[in-house]
């Protein structure tokens, strides 16, 4: 079988009824993008899930390359992942496993929920998903959506970074921002914000970081855990207000509510550590870092500006 509980069996029942990989929002996502692969189900659903007060549900971005088994117009990754893809070394999975380790006292795939914003890719190693694929899947075809009703989890953690703030609160009937900021995890930081989401009257706690890519690993597990510890499971959805809207409307009054701004512009001096990017350029910084740590040598990094933008005001 492609599944190993009923919770998975749902899923592709849901992923069927929908025509996932073969439906007019699908093609055109196909028809914008020259090397585009099939769709990735769900990571995994435990099948000691259901038996936590408090169900982890972890979200990334997208799928690399393609895992799993075929099954009509898109792959299954359900033994793929327990047999396979637990076990790999990477942050992704290995930082999930602490989590999971400290959450339940084991680290295993069998007490968490995992899975992807968006179902498909057009990359093998890193994210370079469209606007366009990502409103098509979250926004129009609502596959995460349609995931968390299936699921069912208390608690939602997303691995997003800021890069699909736009289209996370259309996985929600309602979406409530309730801290935006950014916090050190060693000696770099990482976007943090803690939300309230529903969905037909069933509430979400919701937590959207960064990739926990060179993030140190114990604070990195710390702070999630900690937060998972920290917040109850909505029983039932509260008053969040009207549908998601975009998120960059709502950071700024918040964080003006919360008296976070009290400096108008930015200084032009350096920063003292990666805890003051004020611009979130750390991804940048990262992907240096990966080039360099992984590039054959001897290799010149060009940098490249005009005059003005070097120039101190």
């Amino acid at each position: 079988m492609e599944y190993c509980n009923d919770a998975e069996k749902k899923l592709m029942e849901m992923y069927d009824s929908i025509r996932l990989g073969d439906n007019p929002i699908c093609q055109e996502c196909k028809a914008s993008v020259p090397e585009f692969s099939m769709p990735v189900s769900a990571w995994v659903v435990g099948n000691h899930f259901y038996e936590h007060e408090k169900r982890v549900l972890f979200v990334g971005k997208t799928a690399r390359s393609d895992p799993g088994d075929v099954y009509g117009s898109y792959r299954t990754a359900f033994h793929v992942t327990r047999e396979l893809l637990w076990e790999k070394s990477w942050a992704y999975w290995s930082y999930t496993g602490g989590i999971t380790e400290a959450l339940y006292g084991e680290d295993s795939p069998e007490h968490i929920a995992f899975t992807n914003m968006v179902k498909c890719n057009d990359s093998p190693d890193i994210d370079t998903t469209s606007e366009l694929v990502k409103k098509n899947c979250v926004c129009r075809l609502k596959v995460l959506k349609r995931e968390i009703s299936v699921i069912q989890p208390t608690h939602i953690v997303f691995y997003t970074n800021r890069d699909y703030d736009n289209v996370l609160p259309e996985a929600f009937d309602a979406f409530r921002i309730l801290q935006d900021e950014t916090v050190p995890v060693g000696q770099r930081s990482m976007p943090w914000m803690e939300a309230e989401g529903s969905i037909g009257g069933r509430g979400y706690r919701i937590l959207r970081i960064g990739h926990p890519q060179y993030k140190k690993r114990d604070e990195f597990i710390r702070l999630v855990c900690s937060w998972v510890n920290d917040t109850a499971p909505m029983l039932k959805a509260e008053s969040l207000g009207g549908p998601g809207g975009s998120i960059s409307t709502r950071r700024s009054g918040f964080r003006k509510e919360r008296g976070l701004m009290k400096h108008v512009g930015y200084p032009d001096k350096p920063v003292a550590s990666i805890t003051e990017d004020l611009f979130h350029v750390e991804v940048y910084v990262d992907a240096l870092c990966q080039f360099i740590e992984t590039c054959d040598t001897p290799m010149t990094v060009s940098i490249q500006a005009t005059p003005a933008a070097a120039r101190p005001v």
